[in-house]
């Protein structure tokens, strides 16, 4: 005998099926939703500890930052403070080779106004003076040499007419002969002394005063020339000091734009 089938039965016994395949299908959403959220977490926890290291990365790279500008204002500080005072070196050694050219141009002015002075008083009268003498003094012995051949002539005329003792006579006679020759030496001295003082003391000492003259012309104007080669050095040195500190000036200026616009930035950002 068959038996006739239901299709009520049929949905009985599937029922039990079905529930467990719900069961199992919700079991897995939940596994889902748990494994989700946990993952969630994990990625929510690896951005949390990236954003920290980021902060603090940049915690770090904004003090190293702000270090390195420390640094770096403090080196064009300390530069700067050295050129301002390399600039009132270059001031205070351009006064003092000022005063020291002056001096020194003074003195080789004073040279020459006594190299000029000495040549003037050899021409005008140390020179003619002495040659005055000389000739003076060759004249006295030229009248000497006369009055002692005439003294000498006249004793030879008086002793020859008279009778005079001999040794007498040559002793009288031997007298006058040498005064007789000793102002015809001292004549021949005076002579040549005379010459050479006319003919080669006076021009070669008038030369030498010419030559110092000279000398202390061409002194004068090299320590002129050197006074104001030494200007311009001193000035050029100065000069160059005040680039460097208007440099360094620059430096530092264009430091406390960049912070100020660093601070600004920051503050937009917060």
């Amino acid at each position: 005998m068959r038996m006739k089938f239901h299709p009520g039965t049929l949905l009985i016994a599937l029922l039990p099926l079905t529930v467990a395949l719900i069961a199992c299908d919700t079991a897995a959403t939940a596994d889902n939703e748990v494994a989700t959220v946990a993952e969630k977490k994990k990625e929510n926890k690896k951005a949390k500890e990236k954003d920290n290291k980021g902060a603090k990365t940049k915690k770090k790279e904004t003090k190293n930052s702000e270090t390195k500008k420390v640094a770096k204002r403090d080196g064009v500080t300390r530069k700067l403070n050295i050129a301002r005072q390399k600039h009132a070196k270059s001031s205070l050694a351009a006064e003092y080779a000022g005063i020291a050219n002056q001096d020194k141009i003074a003195k080789a002015e004073q040279d020459l106004d006594i190299a000029t002075t000495k040549l003037q008083h050899h021409e005008q009268y140390t020179a003619p003076n002495r040659l005055a003498r000389g000739q003076l003094d060759q004249r006295q012995a030229e009248d000497r040499y006369k009055e002692s051949q005439e003294e000498m002539e006249q004793l030879e005329l008086m002793y020859a007419e008279e009778d005079f003792a001999e040794k007498t006579k040559e002793i009288v006679l031997q007298r006058g002969r040498r005064r007789l020759e000793r102002s015809r030496t001292n004549l021949d001295i005076r002579s040549k002394t005379f010459l050479f003082l006319q003919n080669h003391s006076l021009p070669l000492e008038h030369k030498e005063l010419q030559f110092k003259l000279e000398q202390a012309g061409l002194l004068r104007d090299k320590t002129r020339r050197d006074a104001k080669a030494s200007e311009l050095d001193k000035q050029i040195a100065i000069l160059t000091a005040e680039a460097a500190v208007a440099k360094l000036d620059f430096e530092l200026q264009v430091l406390d734009e960049k912070d100020e616009q660093d601070e600004k930035d920051e503050e937009d950002e917060e």
